[in-house]
């Protein structure tokens, strides 16, 4: 019978000797009806392995030995016949890989492995191929621009789902789902030489709303939101339409900075100044993940705010509809924020 094995629990690595690996995008859903997760799969010495981190790995495991539908079957069929799929070959690469279509995960993890590359890499990174999945390169301009700050274009390697890339030697660093200080400010020491000291824009809103991209509808605000800041005097971003450069100098060296609870603000929090003001707008559907720092009076100090910055400001509980209430409250704290 085909088996799969965890590649956390095999307790190896970061770097491998003579090892393959593909992946499947989301579409999938080896999870249950979960349509948000990559699955890389490794072969070591004929074993298949799964990178089963923040995945659920029973799940997966009773994926593969119980399908439960005939098209999860075939799936199941498929990756166990990966020597079917087309085939690359390199000497030396490093993998980075997001393993979520969520942004703010994709971010954390993406951060995490550059500055391990930079810093925990053992031979001479100028040897080796980065080695980046399609569906991330297709899907978030935003990711992609972090990579290309480090890593110039020819040493990118754009690897294709279903595709089996075969290394001599491969560093594949452990997953980390969440930004941390550390990795952020690796980023954002990067960033600061290419910071042109020049404000754009005094005032700027960055907020989900359902002009934006998005990949799930919850917590976005409809369009009178965007109406009624504009008319209080702020310019909309959208961060899509950026590359982190250009972003970054906007947000950097804005005054007053409007931002929404979720990845809009895990992301892009961390260029604010720390002379600027920040006002955070908290749309109800997130309310599981900010409610109980309210109660506990640290909310200010949870990553989707700036580590510093003069005032830091929040409104929860907003719902979609821009109402006579949501107007009175938004208007009070553009108040605040601008005094």
């Amino acid at each position: 019978m085909n088996n799969i094995k965890s590649m956390e629990k095999l307790g190896l690595g970061p770097k491998y000797n003579n090892i393959s690996f593909f992946y499947f995008s989301p579409k999938y859903k080896l999870i249950s009806h979960y349509d948000i997760f990559y699955f890389f799969f490794f072969v070591i010495n004929n074993d298949l392995y799964i990178s089963d981190y923040d995945l659920e790995f029973n799940k997966i495991y009773n994926f593969f030995i119980n399908p439960t539908k005939k098209n999860k079957l075939l799936i199941q069929q498929e990756i166990f016949s990966y020597k079917k799929f087309d085939t690359l070959e390199i000497d030396k690469g490093i993998l980075i890989k997001n393993l979520y279509t969520n942004a703010g995960h994709s971010f954390g993890n993406i951060t995490r492995i550059i500055y391990k590359i930079f810093n925990e890499t053992n031979d001479n990174i100028d040897d080796f191929k980065i080695i980046v999945p399609e569906d991330l390169y297709k899907y978030n301009s935003f990711l992609i621009s972090i990579i290309y700050l480090f890593f110039k274009n020819e040493k990118i390697l754009i690897l294709k789902e279903k595709t089996v890339l075969k290394c001599k030697i491969l560093y594949n660093y452990s997953d980390y789902s969440h930004k941390r200080i550390r990795e952020v400010n690796f980023l954002l020491n990067k960033l600061s030489n290419y910071n042109m000291n020049k404000q754009k824009y005094c005032n700027i809103f960055l907020i989900k709303s359902t002009e934006t991209l998005n990949t799930n509808l919850r917590g976005t605000f409809d369009k009178k939101y965007k109406e009624y800041i504009e008319n209080r005097g702020f310019i909309h971003i959208n961060p899509e339409n950026y590359n982190i450069i250009d972003l970054y100098n906007i947000i950097n060296n804005a005054q007053n900075i409007i931002m929404s609870w979720g990845c809009n603000s895990y992301l892009n929090s961390i260029f604010v100044n720390k002379n600027s003001n920040f006002l955070l707008l908290c749309h109800k559907d997130y309310e599981h993940e900010y409610h109980r720092h309210i109660i506990s009076s640290k909310i200010c100090e949870t990553p989707w705010f700036p580590q510093k910055c003069k005032k830091k400001i929040y409104i929860p509980y907003l719902k979609t509809i821009f109402g006579k209430n949501e107007k009175n409250l938004i208007n009070l704290k553009i108040i605040e924020l601008l005094e």
